[in-house]
């Protein structure tokens, strides 16, 4: 149901994944606390009024998605719909940190998936999107176009891993407050599993990604997913795309530290590519200490002005030894 923890986009340079926590279950709509305590397996789910049985948020087989250019059918069921009664949202507690989705025993959610989803200030309940809620696990996501045109599906950031991401995730044609997320990471190529959830038959395009540049050290990214203050760091090199930089593929993780060396005078230092222009520009006066091939230490203080030279405060790090 859920794509796979491997993901992780792009977090350029100095940025840091953003995360979206659950502070609150709510309530429902009698006023009762959303925390359940079932052991009813799926039929705890509430049903609309009218019909018999429960719902299922258990995976099933859906449609085929749409071509990578256009919207697939993931608004709709899958060819094999539920055959248990359609769930009554108005019965589960709405969550509070993002829109289209409720609270969710936890006894209904598999174990594998928990870890994907936001849990709730009370250990009783997941929040989990409505599409998936309503479908009952059978359904195929609406295809999108990704970062670097690729192809993509569309994703609610109710999933904590899509909040994470979401100020570098394009909208595209994706509904309300969801994001395009790739089939495939745009730097390594590595499967998000984004696009082989419940029916899904799997993407329809090879994996591209983004263009290389820089000897293979770096790729060329949109200028929209570097953060303003750090664009001027970087420049187009042999990109040729419109509004495309070129950024050192080590700096395109958001969990990237770089390694420790030892720079100017025996200070402490990071290696750093030569993919950026800056730091290319100092050949011969930054050594390559311990660094590979390519690198530079980069000193944790200027040794002219000592002030930060922010090498060493990359996703967290920090210039302590």
């Amino acid at each position: 149901m859920m794509i796979s923890k491997r993901w992780n986009l792009v977090g350029l340079l100095l940025g840091v994944a953003l995360g979206i926590g659950v502070t609150g279950c709510g309530k429902s709509k009698d006023g009762a606390d959303s925390q359940q305590n079932s052991t009813t397996g799926i039929d705890a789910l509430p049903e609309s009024s009218g019909s018999n049985g429960g719902g299922s948020i258990q995976p099933g087989t859906g449609t085929q998605p749409g071509t990578g250019t256009q919207p697939g059918t993931g608004t709709q069921p899958g060819a094999n719909p539920p055959t248990t009664a359609p769930v009554n949202l108005d019965a589960l507690p709405k969550c509070d940190k993002c829109q289209r989705a409720h609270y969710v025993p936890a006894s209904l959610v598999p174990t594998a998936q928990q870890g994907l989803l936001d849990r709730c200030a009370d250990p009783g309940s997941f929040c989990v999107p409505d599409f998936f809620i309503q479908n009952q696990g059978r359904f195929v996501l609406p295809s999108c176009r990704s970062l670097g045109n690729t192809e993509g599906r569309c994703l609610s950031p109710c999933l904590p891993l899509v909040a994470s991401e979401i100020s570098l995730l394009p909208q595209d044609s994706c509904q309300g407050d969801e994001r395009c997320v790739p089939c495939y990471h745009p730097v390594t190529g590595e499967d998000t599993q984004a696009c082989r959830q419940s029916g899904d038959a799997g993407p329809q395009q090879p994996p591209t990604g983004f263009a290389p540049c820089c000897q293979g050290g770096g790729v060329c990214v949109p200028s929209s997913l570097v953060p303003q203050g750090q664009r001027g760091f970087l420049q187009a090199g042999e990109c040729t795309g419109a509004n495309e930089l070129c950024a050192p593929k080590d700096l395109t993780r958001s969990d990237y530290k770089p390694p420790k060396c030892k720079s100017i005078g025996d200070a402490n230092g990071r290696c750093l590519s030569t993919c950026i222009p800056g730091l290319s520009s100092l050949t011969g006066i930054l050594p390559q200490s311990t660094c590979p091939a390519r690198y530079l230490c980069a000193p944790c203080v200027d040794p002219i002005t000592s002030t930060d030279t922010g090498a060493c405060r990359i996703n967290g790090d920090s210039p302590a030894f």
